[in-house]
């Protein structure tokens, strides 16, 4: 085992990564390339929990949907844009949860999933920070003691949102994440680099004595 990596034996930690999609990043109307700098961190971090499941909740829209009144078609189903990225393709285990709007816990799988798995962390990332993000971690911390959950650890350097006129991104993300440090039971870090200090030790020492 790598010296920097935190073993998750029995997948006590869930990343849920929120929209880290070809239609977010690469293609189509509100693709941001500013927002990829995200993407290998979200990597790393993947690979530093080794072992752990990560769960993709993924826009995979239908022209009907209620958000494409408000939002310019993106990710429609069957289509690139709908895909995860392809640099987060095969690094762990890997959940894709289908989601019609901002909301991943409604209309989707999420909730049954994670009923089943029953991490004692989960650690987020993706985008955007301000909309499908912030609703996923806000939403998941009314509902921790339903799954057993524990922690919820969200690292500053793997979640963003775009930019564009009238769009402060480094002020939006840094109201965001005042924000979620007072929901309950979630923890902003700086970065993904700090999980070994925040989660590891206790992690390893109880896989080791199992």
């Amino acid at each position: 085992m790598a010296k920097d990596k935190i073993l998750c034996l029995r997948h006590e930690v869930a990343v849920i990564g929120i929209d880290l999609l070809n239609g977010f990043f690469k293609a189509g109307k509100l693709a941001d390339p500013n927002m990829k700098w995200i993407i290998p961190n979200f990597a790393a971090m993947v690979e530093r929990l080794e072992g752990c499941n990560v769960i993709y909740t993924a826009d995979n829209h239908s022209a009907d949907d209620a958000e494409l009144k408000t939002f310019p078609p993106h990710c429609m189903r069957g289509t690139f844009q709908a895909e995860v990225v392809r640099e987060l393709k095969g690094l762990n285990t890997e959940l894709i949860v289908k989601k019609k709007t901002t909301n991943s816990f409604i209309g989707t799988e999420l909730e049954e999933i994670l009923t089943r798995l029953r991490p004692r962390v989960a650690v987020f990332g993706g985008v955007c920070s301000d909309i499908c993000v912030i609703q996923a971690v806000i939403t998941l911390s009314s509902k921790a003691e339903m799954f057993g959950l524990e922690r919820i650890i969200v690292p500053k350097d793997c979640m963003t949102t775009f930019g564009g006129p009238g769009r402060n991104v480094e002020e939006i993300d840094r109201n965001i994440f005042n924000t979620l440090g007072f929901v309950p039971g979630v923890e902003v870090i700086d970065s993904q680099k700090d999980l070994k200090t925040v989660i590891g030790p206790q992690f390893i020492w109880e896989n080791l004595h199992k």
